[in-house]
């Protein structure tokens, strides 16, 4: 016979379960035929029904919660909540790329290639409660603004030197190519003229007419674009004759 914590004594004919999450106490003892009975025995028995819980951690914060740069890595953090005192804790922690296998997560950062990405992840307890798994999308830009200056009239080309005057237009365009599906958008432009210090365009740039006062001499604009996940493009520029 047994019984479960202070319950009645049951006779023992089939394989039982303790469905109550907590700690119990099982009490048990055998009679033979002739009515020879054994000293109770009891046994201590934590009941552990609870899945854990795993969250996915970016290294850095998301541009609107889908974009990231290549240099963005995630991490995975997992715990077995203590139920009625009890958790039997983790036994492992796994994570799948795309359609790839799953594969354990081994306290070593998750990196990803540029493109549209998901990750799977779940987590397995001591007495394999397993967790139903969670699904993070994420769409990685590893490609950087593309800018173009135009130099509007009055001006004049000859032998590879541009020509103009003070009153001469110059404006920029900006923009973020798609590749691998993916394009975070244009976060702002950079210029300056000279050596005087870098001036900010916040996005939209399109046909942006650069607000600079172009002296007698030979001028040097510079400038450059950035994108929502701060991937910066090479400083270029334009030399003018003025």
């Amino acid at each position: 016979k047994y019984k479960i914590d202070i319950g009645d004594w049951q006779n023992y004919t089939v394989p039982f379960s303790i469905p109550q999450e907590n700690s119990h106490t099982v009490t048990y003892y055998s009679s033979d035929v002739l009515g020879n009975t054994e000293q109770a025995q009891t046994i201590n028995v934590a009941v552990d029904s609870t899945a854990p819980m795993t969250t996915l951690i970016p290294s850095t914060q998301l541009y609107n919660n889908e974009y990231a740069s290549l240099s963005t890595t995630y991490s995975l953090s997992s715990e077995d909540p203590v139920i009625s005192s009890v958790a039997s804790g983790i036994k492992k922690t796994e994570y799948r790329i795309d359609t790839g296998d799953w594969q354990e997560w081994t306290d070593v950062a998750i990196t990803l290639t540029e493109g549209i990405h998901t990750i799977d992840y779940r987590s397995n307890d001591n007495v394999n409660n397993l967790e139903q798994s969670k699904r993070f999308t994420v769409k990685v830009d590893n490609t950087k603004t593309e800018s173009t200056l135009t130099v509007s009239s009055p001006k004049h080309e000859i032998e590879e030197k541009v020509y103009v005057s003070s009153i001469t237009i110059c404006t920029v365009t900006t923009t973020d190519p798609v590749k691998e599906n993916v394009a975070s958008g244009v976060k702002y432009l950079e210029y300056k003229v000279n050596f005087n210090n870098w001036q900010t365009k916040d996005a939209p740039v399109e046909n942006y007419a650069l607000p600079i006062q172009l002296e007698e001499g030979v001028q040097t604009i510079y400038y450059r674009g950035s994108d929502n996940v701060n991937n910066t493009e090479q400083e270029k520029s334009q030399i003018l004759f003025v």
